[in-house]
């Protein structure tokens, strides 16, 4: 097995969690979510930063 990085978010409403390469790929899963899962249709600018800044890198051993 080898380690990698990875960037991980966690919903605050509900605990989903997203691993990504990048903070783009995280806000696009983040999205997704949460239009899904929580009814928000539209991310503003704001809920956008408060994402990006959550992001916290994580080591994820991978075959």
């Amino acid at each position: 097995m080898t380690k990698e990085e990875y960037k991980q978010h966690n919903c605050p409403m509900c605990g989903f969690m997203v691993r990504a390469k990048t903070d783009e790929e995280i806000l696009e899963h983040a999205k997704y979510h949460m239009a899904h899962s929580h009814g928000v249709i539209e991310v503003s600018p704001q809920m956008a930063k408060k994402i990006i800044e959550g992001i916290r890198l994580v080591t994820v051993y991978v075959p």
